[in-house]
């Protein structure tokens, strides 16, 4: 911790991808994986060294990748919208995300990863709502993710 701050967060912004995909559930043994609450505390505490806007964009492009890997696994699913949430969103990180639809639309229909996409709508409505074409897109990623999990 106290070199991350030293070193303004930026040695372990660099390990934060390999960090999150060794706590995130995908094939980890029942030993090894932490339960909800605890991972939610650390992917918290973590979230502190996450501050620039280009590591927000890098690591989201990162996350989104790894739902394609996470098929067959909802809790990873669950982890990986979780640390999303916790991403604040400008318009290219918001481009991304409609983007890159596809990796995750088919996993909406859990109602966590659901919660947190919602999560992640409020969020970048909050930092992006004064800007017209931003509120355009923000409706039309809400529009997505509704329609998907009401079918």
């Amino acid at each position: 911790s106290e070199f991350a701050k030293r070193q303004h967060g930026e040695p372990l912004f660099n390990v934060l991808p390999d960090i999150f995909s060794n706590l995130v559930g995908v094939k980890l043994d029942e030993q090894r994986q932490l339960n909800e609450e605890d991972f939610k505390s650390v992917i918290d505490f973590l979230f502190k060294y996450v501050s620039k806007k280009k590591q927000t964009e890098s690591l989201l492009e990162k996350l989104l990748e790894r739902f394609c890997l996470a098929n067959d696994d909802p809790r990873a699913c669950r982890d990986l919208a979780y640390i999303m949430s916790k991403l604040t969103f400008n318009e290219q990180s918001l481009k991304g995300l409609l983007h890159h639809y596809d990796n995750y639309r088919d996993k909406l229909f859990d109602n966590d990863v659901y919660q947190s996409f919602l999560t992640i709508l409020d969020n970048a409505k909050k930092n992006l709502g004064a800007k017209p074409d931003l509120k355009v897109k923000i409706k039309r990623f809400f529009s997505f993710c509704l329609l998907f999990f009401i079918d």
